[in-house]
């Protein structure tokens, strides 16, 4: 998955645990950014966002192949982006340190999100737009 966050930067998922199956594939979509260009011809900026190496243990994560623990699926708001934290303490302060450092001026709030990666969504996947009825 994918970030916009300022012109030609964007934030990359990359997964280090060789036992995922996203492992390969985050690997992968990094080969592809390295070769590409903005709009403008210029070379993106890329920074990586790794999932934590560890969870709390409850009922969301525990035996749950669905379960989602992304850093990437963030969410900006005016003044500030809603992250997730997953209760890996250094790997939740890598992730809100780079948000910080992207995002400047904004303020970075991380929520426990286990109730909504235990269905393999994010943050973001629970903003998104609704239908007008």
């Amino acid at each position: 998955m994918l970030s916009k966050s300022c012109p030609a930067s964007v934030n990359a998922n990359l997964d280090n645990d060789p036992a995922s199956y996203d492992y390969a594939v985050t690997r992968t979509h990094l080969e592809i950014l390295k070769t590409a260009t903005d709009a403008d011809g210029k070379r993106l900026q890329i920074h990586t966002m790794s999932p934590p190496r560890t969870l709390r243990s409850n009922k969301f994560t525990r035996n749950n192949p669905d379960f989602a623990p992304g850093y990437i699926n963030y969410f900006p708001v005016n003044g500030g982006i809603i992250a997730p934290h997953f209760g890996d303490a250094a790997a939740d302060a890598t992730a809100k340190a780079l948000l910080e450092k992207l995002y400047p001026g904004r303020k970075v709030v991380q929520l426990n999100i286990d109730a909504v990666a235990a269905g393999g969504g994010g943050i973001h996947c629970v903003t998104q737009q609704q239908p007008q009825l």
